[in-house]
């Protein structure tokens, strides 16, 4: 599966309520909100103001953390392959490497199939690299 821009945009939207710890500040240029800002200045049609979604960014505050950490669609790809890139039987991530490897090889993309508790996992991976799993919200927490 191609995950583009949108989908890692989302990813994040998705975890950040998982984990009340974390702060965007309200300052989050999602995708999505910068696909509608784009499109409200064309339909006024305001050139001044560039709107890229491609280049959505968050930045994120969070305890441990030396200072306020920007992330975007490539720090989201990098924390995707921190997670999935370990044994489904014995990754520190525990359950959460199986349900992100099972949403990568999905041929549709169906956000809805995966777990937000998997897209929790991807934000604090792309915040604190591998030891993001100590973070992540015990399997007692987890809806099943």
């Amino acid at each position: 599966m191609w995950i583009d821009e949108a989908e890692t945009s989302g990813l994040v939207e998705r975890a950040l309520p998982l984990l009340p710890f974390l702060s965007d500040g309200d300052e989050f240029s999602s995708y999505a909100l910068l696909l509608e800002l784009k499109s409200e200045a064309q339909s006024r049609g305001d050139t001044k103001k560039i709107y890229v979604p491609e280049e959505w960014s968050a930045r994120i505050s969070g305890p441990l953390l030396s200072e306020i950490v920007e992330i975007g669609h490539k720090q989201v790809m990098e924390a995707l392959r921190t997670v999935a890139f370990n044994d489904r039987q014995s990754s520190p991530w525990g359950r959460v490497t199986g349900e992100l490897l099972d949403w990568l090889m999905l041929p549709d993309g169906d956000d809805s199939k995966l777990a937000d508790f998997a897209a929790a996992a991807v934000l604090l991976a792309a915040l604190y690299g591998e030891q993001g799993h100590f973070l992540l919200p015990t399997d007692e927490s987890r809806p099943e």
